[in-house]
């Protein structure tokens, strides 16, 4: 006579249950954490990957909604420098980071910020394509975030001029640039205000020479635009 197959104890099953489910979000998040790639010679159709990667913006497109650290985007610069000093970037944000990409990494493939650089055009005028227009101004951000989450390591920013708040990294509301580590901001001018806003964290970061016509050359202390209390250190 056949024994009866041993019955599978109802806690025996929450366990097995309990170690499926930790396992599936695992998986889900180890999905989420995609990685994007981007050069100074980069194509804004490229695919963003390590043998054919994009323009920083085409790598931020990519860019999925992450919900933490662990299951956002990461965009990664090769060495170089990315350009922005040419007209065609005056009145625009250079990396324009939308909402629903929370949780974005943006960070140099090295760790070293002296090469990989952000290159902006300084406060210098220009003459407009069609010719029409001549010493117009030139204002541009390096970096800007609206509604979403960033942070930002191991990249130099420099010669950016704008007319407003956080002409290096700026955001649409205070908290956004959760952490800028590891770079250096330097000969940056804002017309009408900071190098950096809408920042929580910042260190191990170098300033020098960033310059303002209003308040705040480095930081601005507005709670619409700087997270208060903030966190400085080792800059």
């Amino acid at each position: 006579m056949r024994k009866p197959a041993p019955r599978t104890s109802r806690s025996a099953f929450r366990v097995l249950h309990s170690a499926l489910a930790l396992a599936l979000m695992a998986a889900a998040a180890t999905a989420g954490a995609a990685t994007y790639y981007a050069s100074p010679t980069g194509a804004a159709d490229a695919a963003c990957t390590a043998d054919d990667p994009g323009t920083i913006q085409a790598a931020v497109n990519k860019a999925a909604k992450g919900t933490s650290w662990e299951t956002g985007s990461e965009i990664i610069l090769l060495a170089g420098t990315y350009d922005y000093s040419d007209p065609a970037w005056s009145g625009k944000n250079c990396v324009d980071v939308p909402q629903n990409k929370d949780y974005l990494t943006i960070r140099s493939a090295s760790g070293t910020p002296a090469n990989t650089i952000l290159l902006g055009r300084g406060s210098e005028t220009y003459v407009s394509e069609d010719l029409l227009t001549t010493n117009s101004p030139f204002y541009a951000r390096a970096i800007y975030s609206s509604k979403s989450k960033i942070r930002v390591r191991g990249l130099t920013i420099t010669n950016f001029y704008l007319n407003a708040n956080g002409v290096a990294m700026g955001a649409s509301s205070a908290n956004l640039i959760d952490e800028v580590s590891n770079c250096v901001i330097a000969g940056n001018t804002g017309a009408a205000g900071s190098a950096l806003a809408s920042h929580r964290v910042v260190t191990d970061t170098v300033f020098a020479g960033n310059r303002t016509t209003g308040s705040g050359g480095v930081f601005n202390g507005s709670t619409g635009y700087l997270a208060l209390p903030y966190n400085v250190s080792n800059c």
